[in-house]
Formats: structure tokens, C-alpha cells, sequence
């Protein structure tokens, strides 16, 4: 764990045969350009902004880059201790320890989905992990180009063409891309459960409540968009009541995640001094979700704040073009967003109180605590919980 973010972090800082390390870095400074290098859960990405007069020449650095990354031991080292310094601060926000927890308890520990670096794991990765890395992910069968600017498309397919003509797979690789693995999401083995989190000298517990939830695919995304608004913010049902009228805590949020490969979260989070009196509320305020429709003003609160923040995703070409980029690996259609505010703009009460119903589930839901376990243990066992201590990661 942590390859992928070494990999991707060494292979720019550390440039190409051809241009290693700060004369890469030179040349670009000269160019008034850039070129970047990132890495997700689904994709690995290369890319650069230039001058239009400068096209050719940084597409050929950026192809040198992909076909021949110097990966010097001083960047793969770089890298390492960044990830080693963010591994040893991992629990130094509370706040962020129970969500975090969440992923681990449902998912697995274990799950690519939940798992987080760890300092014997990140000290055995080498320069060659990094090589074989790359290589196996980075290939011209597998990916997608875009480019986005002020230039004729045929002049730009003749500057591609040229520039990344023989451009093969590395040698050693198969001869057809590999299949990204497929990670098995296990059943809620541990619904019904409260994972209590030792944390001294705090005044605040941090809480946060989570089941599995849907993908992006599922046809309740619009609805639990709307729900999600109706249920946050200022004016939203939490905020409202955990908040303004009870005083229970600061800041309290929850959310569907929706990744496009595996049903994502659903999660409430937030921090109180009363977390007996926080659980009960925000339990109460999701089941009236799954039982009571949304007011006319609660809809159009929510419709309109979807649709009004919709201009954002056009906020820069750059967004746009990786927006694009992303649905053709994925598989998704290139109107998708334009589907989604429509089918935002259609959801009606039914659909909201309907979609919380079918995805909220109280009594498979599992909660995670951080902060005095010797108070928080009797009294979340008194209100039924099965109680369980556990060690974060």
C-alpha cells in the first residue's frame, strides 16, 4: 500500500532518460509549462499544460516520461518519507479517526478499499516495485488521450501521431492490458455493533454512523443527492435540529459516497460533548428520512441547490477534459452529468422518502466512538448496542 503514490510522485520529480530529474524541470521552467503525474483508486494519469506553440515539444517530454521514467532512488526515497510522515500524523485529527474506522470495520481492514499504509510496508517498497509498477499500468492500449485547446484537430492528430508513435507496451508485459482486480465487498457482519476508540485528554466524542450504501450506476443517486441536501446544511434537518435546536453539536454532516466500482458509504459524521444524545438524534432524524416525505420548501431547497452548483463542474477546461477522460475508461456516456441534473430536476417527495427507505437502514448500521471508552461502553450497551473496543490503523 502506497506503490501506486511513490510510483506516480517519483516518476515526475525524477524525469526521463532523456531528461532526468531538474533538466526536465529546467526545460519546462523555460516553456513556462508543466507536467504532472497523479494516481487514484482507478486510474493513473500523465499530463501537461503548455503554450500552443510549445505543443510538440512537451508532448514529446511527457511521451518521454511514460516510455522511459528515470526513477532514481532519491525520488523513490522522497516519496517514501512523505508517505511515512503522513503514515506516523494518520490519528492527529480525532475528528477523522471514526470515519476512517467506519471503512476499516465494514470493508475489511484489509480491503483496497479501506486499508492505509503502513511504516513496515512503505519501507519495503524498492525502485523495482516502482518500475514493474508503471509498467504494468501505464500502456498505450489502456489508455485514453485527450487534449483540450486552441488548434486545428488535424494539426493536433499529426503532432500525436508523431510524437507517440511506437509507443508499445514494456517489455516483459502481456500482450493485452491486465484486467484491474475485482475486491469482494463482504455482508455487514458487523451491523448492529459500536466500535468504541480510546482517546485521552479530549473534551469532544467524535462519532460517525455508516452502512454500505450504492454505486454511481444505481438509479437512486439523484434522490439520495436530494435527500442528502435536504438532510445538510444550514436549514437541513441535522443542522437544524442537532444544532440550532439541541445544541449538540457544532458541525454534523452525512453523505452517500458513489464511487463508479463499488458500493460506496453512507456516512454521518460529527463531534459532540453529549454522544448518547447526539446517536439518538441523528438515528431519529434518518429514520423519520425512511418514513416522512420532505416538505415543498425541503424539496426545492434541495433541487435548487443541486442544480445551482451544477455551473461548477465547468468551472476550467482542465476539469472538463479529465471529467471526459475518466467516463470514457469508465465506461460511462459523455452526457452523463446532463442526465443527472435532469434527473435531479424530476425527483419528486416520493422519490426522496422512497430512496432513504430503500438505502437507510438503522438496524445495519455501525457505529464508531473516539474518546473516553469507561463512559461511552455502559452506556451505549444500556441502549442495546453489542460494544466492541477497537485499535485504529
Amino acid at each position: 500500500v502506497g506503490l501506486a503514490n511513490v510510483s506516480a510522485g517519483a516518476q515526475r520529480t525524477g524525469g526521463s532518460k532523456q531528461h532526468p530529474g531538474s533538466a526536465l524541470d529546467d526545460r519546462l521552467a523555460e516553456l513556462a509549462a508543466s507536467i504532472t503525474t497523479s494516481v487514484g483508486l482507478l486510474t493513473t494519469s500523465v499530463g501537461f499544460e503548455c503554450l500552443k506553440e510549445d505543443t510538440r515539444e512537451v508532448l514529446k517530454l511527457t511521451s518521454e516520461l511514460l516510455r522511459n521514467p528515470d526513477l532514481p532512488e532519491a525520488s523513490i526515497e522522497l516519496f517514501k518519507s512523505r508517505l511515512l510522515n503522513a503514515v506516523d500524523h494518520i490519528n492527529d485529527n480525532i475528528s477523522s479517526i471514526p470515519a476512517r474506522t467506519v471503512e476499516q470495520v465494514i470493508y475489511g481492514s484489509g480491503s483496497i478499499y479501506a486499508r492505509q499504509p503502513t511504516y513496515s510496508g512503505v519501507k519495503s517498497i524498492t525502485r523495482q516495485d516502482a518500475v514493474h509498477f508503471l509498467a504494468q499500468w501505464q500502456r498505450p492500449d489502456a489508455a485514453v488521450l485527450g487534449i483540450v485547446g486552441d488548434f486545428s484537430s488535424p494539426d493536433m492528430r499529426r503532432i500525436v501521431r508523431d510524437t507517440l508513435e511506437g509507443w508499445i507496451p514494456a517489455k516483459g508485459q502481456p500482450a493485452t492490458p491486465p484486467v484491474p482486480p475485482a475486491y469482494p465487498i463482504p455482508q455487514q457482519v458487523h451491523a448492529g455493533w459500536a466500535f468504541l476508540i480510546q482517546q485521552d485528554n479530549v473534551e469532544q466524542t467524535s462519532v460517525a454512523i455508516g452502512e454500505l450504501g450504492v454505486t454511481l450506476g444505481d438509479p437512486d443517486v439523484p434522490a439520495l443527492a436530494v435527500a442528502s441536501s435536504i438532510l445538510n446544511s444550514y436549514g437541513g434537518r441535522l443542522f437544524d435540529q442537532i444544532r440550532s435546536k439541541e445544541g449538540l453539536a457544532y458541525s454534523v454532516s452525512c453523505q452517500w459516497d458513489t464511487p463508479m466500482d463499488h458500493p460506496g458509504l453512507f456516512l454521518l459524521e460529527g463531534s459532540t460533548l453529549e454522544p448518547m444524545e447526539f446517536l439518538s438524534g441523528a438515528r431519529s432524524i434518518l429514520e423519520m428520512a425512511t418514513e416522512t416525505a420532505p416538505t415543498d420548501a425541503e424539496l426545492e431547497r434541495a433541487k435548487s441547490e443541486a442544480v445551482n452548483s451544477f455551473v461548477f463542474n465547468f468551472a476550467s477546461t482542465g476539469a472538463q477534459l479529465n471529467r471526459a477522460l475518466v467516463y470514457d475508461v469508465m465506461g460511462l456516456p459523455q452526457d452523463y452529468l446532463f442526465r443527472y441534473k435532469s434527473a435531479v430536476e424530476s425527483v419528486t417527495k416520493e422519490d426522496v422518502v422512497n430512496a432513504a427507505a430503500r438505502h437507510l437502514h438503522l438496524a445495519e448500521q455501525t457505529v464508531v466512538m473516539c474518546g473516553d471508552v469507561n463512559k461511552l461502553k455502559p452506556e451505549l450497551e444500556k441502549q442495546g448496542w453489542r460494544v466492541a473496543l477497537y485499535q485504529p490503523e
